[in-house]
């Protein structure tokens, strides 16, 4: 072994002493990204347990509300047409309630699983709209809202107005939207809905009066299990699904979804969809019919 002089000594040490220095600093950098990593994960089971306590209060009171109602109406003799046909009214509301749930829970399940795609057809939006806004007339009129729709979409010669969607996620994404601007709406406020055509892109646009969201809290909304309430100071009704589902069925769709509010001064939710050149003949007004064309990509 040959003997190193002082110079070769001192790079030696140098390099070795670098070296040193960058396994110090990664080792520092691993740490730092696995405590980063377990902050998420600690935060993110605290967001799935809020989530499991909301969700069972979603669907287990609209659920013994069910069960209670309809036990009485084979229970009792009702005095008036009135008194039942109340309870009827009662029962219809609280199963549009849980349907809804429902179909929030088992589509971001799909999401999750990745068993989901599209479903084509031609959609009359404004029958799609309007059936939307028909599930929740009973919120609407508890809340005395005024919810208007204007459809700006050209009409064909001898043919109603329509897109090329997947009728059925529409009308879900257009369900959370209008459920949101009505909850968080004022008793007696106004909601606008509006869709056009522009630039070869179908867009369609919920704009309320409520609430609000602050400018740090316009990203968070469509994290999957988020709400900005949360326990004792919560006031609304939720269990953070909605606008992740809407979110992830808007870019299934090969679209895309903004918001714009102002604390206080309400807020406008914005979709925009590719529109597809297709040859489909049949059409779908409310998202009741599915149909697939596999040829179809986005």
């Amino acid at each position: 072994m040959s003997k190193l002089s002082d110079s070769e000594l001192l790079k030696e040490l140098q390099e070795r002493f670098e070296q040193n220095k960058k396994s110090l600093e990664d080792h520092k950098k691993l740490m730092k990204e696995m405590e980063t990593l377990n902050r998420k994960l600690q935060e993110s089971e605290q967001l799935k347990s809020s989530f499991l306590s909301n969700i069972r209060n979603e669907i287990v009171n609209p659920l013994t509300t069910l069960m209670g109602l309809s036990k009485n109406l084979f229970l009792f003799d009702w005095p008036t047409k009135e008194s039942m046909r109340a309870v009827a009214v009662t029962i219809h509301e609280e199963s549009l309630n849980l349907d809804f749930q429902l179909k929030n829970i088992f589509t971001a399940s799909e999401i999750e699983a990745g068993d989901i795609s599209p479903s084509i057809s031609n959609v009359e939006i404004e029958s799609m709209i309007n059936s939307v806004i028909d599930a929740i007339q009973h919120k609407i009129k508890q809340k005395n809202i005024q919810v208007s729709f204007v459809n700006e979409i050209p009409q064909n010669e001898n043919r109603d107005m329509y897109i090329v969607t997947d009728p059925e996620k529409i009308h879900l994404i257009g369900s959370n939207l209008l459920q949101n601007a009505v909850e968080y709406s004022e008793k007696g406020g106004s909601i606008e809905i509006k869709s056009w055509l522009e630039d070869m892109n179908f867009k369609i646009s919920f704009k309320d009066y409520g609430i609000g969201i602050e400018k740090k809290n316009q990203e968070k909304i469509f994290d999957r299990f988020r709400q900005l309430e949360t326990g004792t100071t919560k006031n609304h009704p939720g269990h953070g699904l909605g606008l992740s589902v809407v979110k992830a069925l808007v870019e299934l769709l090969g679209g895309s979804i903004s918001v714009e509010s102002e604390k206080q001064k309400g807020s406008v939710f914005t979709i925009i969809l590719p529109q597809l050149t297709t040859d489909l003949e049949f059409t779908s007004a409310e998202g009741n019919e599915i149909f697939f064309e596999e040829e179809l990509e986005f």
